[in-house]
């Protein structure tokens, strides 16, 4: 039994991220897979927060969880803490000619998205979840995966949707309508971005929740940071009364880093320094123009703002840790930046402008500032002036921020209100037991 399941599976495209998963599937059969969206893979080179998030709930929830993603490019990204419950999709998802020739708007008018060829990926993962006679399936971000998915499984696996960014307003309402049919509930990350569903498409006809997104709070520890944040601020010759401003994402167009650069740089504040932690070589959605206007920021900034690069997962609390604000000048669309979250976890306040759920976790001049429109460098150069000028009254606010909002940050929480919600909604056994 166990050897046809394997070859079908390889016929199917997929393969496990390391050959005890068999051994794991006999011993703690699985019964809640996690589908991650084809962007990236898992674990995520780049740090992307969902793949993250869906690595950290598939180790947190145990053995009964597998996580299913597209495979890496090579044998060391699979050095993850759930490679025996991890399988990998490897055939190409390129679109076909027809696909690539169809206009966007035929495409999402016909197929409900503009990458139609991604109902592949989806086809064949509800097939393997019908083989291993799986119990739920919970799909990321992706909405056009599930009616795909669906059309596989069958009726005895039960659909989940974690929506994180505001993907189904850019659906037409019919091709939503026909997700939500497919589904048991649907979890946000947000509640802004469940309203604008709402109301963008009216009451979607099955349950649905927010869970906010957690962090390791024994990771993210100020204390445990400390010691190791003075190392870093001495390395990069940070003066101790020095204030500095951190952001921490993928360099785009959409995250509005070079925006804030360019505002900290006319803000011209004397004590301060930018950090920037980012993948300079990113290539999904690369924008090369855009990155020279980043690192011409950092050239015209006498040395104050620092190009970091990537930083891994695991080193980022001391980044936090070394910093006195974070900033999150979002453009485009977002479901709750986890940077805002870990952010918090550390103590630190956020200058965020207000895209997806980031304000629902901030209060002005408790432990945010907001940026209206970051767009407009004046403004965003005034606000950063204002919040660095005065150190003092920035480390005032941590320890608010550490008693208020950091218990709200813990991953044990979401850990728990997401077994909650599959056990409901998927009707077995919660996962986490």
């Amino acid at each position: 039994m166990a050897q046809d399941i394997k070859a079908y599976l390889n016929s199917l495209g997929w393969s496990p991220a390391n050959g005890k998963f068999w051994e794991t599937l006999s011993r703690d059969r699985p019964r809640i897979a996690f589908l991650a969206p084809t962007m990236d893979t898992i674990p995520s080179p780049a740090g992307n927060a969902i793949y993250c998030l869906v690595e950290r709930l598939v180790e947190r929830l145990g053995a009964g969880t597998i996580a299913m993603a597209i495979g890496p490019g090579s044998a060391a990204a699979k050095e993850t803490p759930i490679r025996d419950r991890l399988l990998y999709y490897n055939h190409s998802l390129k679109p076909s000619l027809v696909f690539r020739l169809l206009p966007y708007r035929v495409k999402k008018l016909v197929f409900g998205t503009s990458a139609p060829e991604l109902r592949k990926y989806g086809r064949s993962a509800g097939a393997v979840l019908r083989a291993m006679q799986m119990q739920g399936v919970v799909v990321e971000d992706t909405p056009i995966l599930v009616s795909a998915l669906a059309s596989t499984t069958g009726p005895n696996v039960k659909r989940v949707l974690h929506q994180h960014n505001n993907a189904p307003t850019g659906m037409p309402s019919c091709h939503w309508r026909k997700v939500c049919r497919c589904l048991q509930g649907i979890v946000f990350v947000a509640q802004k971005t469940q309203q604008e569903a709402v109301q963008r498409h009216g009451e979607f006809g099955v349950p649905s929740r927010v869970i906010y997104n957690g962090v390791d709070l024994s990771r993210y520890s100020p204390v445990k940071c400390a010691s190791p944040a003075l190392g870093l601020r001495e390395q990069l010759g940070i003066a101790p009364d020095c204030c500095v401003l951190l952001f921490v994402g993928r360099l785009l167009p959409g995250k509005g880093v070079a925006e804030s650069a360019e505002a900290f740089n006319r803000a011209g504040v004397s004590k301060s320094r930018m950090l920037i932690v980012g993948d300079p070589e990113i290539q999904s959605y690369r924008d090369d123009a855009y990155l020279r206007r980043l690192k011409t920021a950092a050239e015209n900034s006498a040395g104050r703002i620092h190009l970091v690069g990537q930083v891994a997962q695991a080193e980022l609390p001391k980044w936090y840790a070394a910093s006195d604000a974070v900033i999150v000048p979002s453009l485009g669309a977002e479901g709750l930046p986890k940077i805002i979250t870990e952010a918090l976890a550390m103590g630190k306040p956020v200058l965020a402008s207000d895209r997806g759920g980031s304000w629902e976790l901030l209060r002005e001049g408790q432990n945010g500032w907001l940026i209206p429109n970051p767009s407009d460098l004046e403004a965003m150069a005034r606000l950063i002036k204002a919040v660095l000028s005065d150190r003092p009254a920035l480390l005032n606010l941590s320890p608010g921020i550490l008693d208020r909002d950091r218990p709200f940050m813990s991953e044990e929480r979401m850990v728990k209100e997401f077994a909650d919600t599959l056990a409901d909604w998927c009707a077995g056994d919660n996962p986490a037991r």
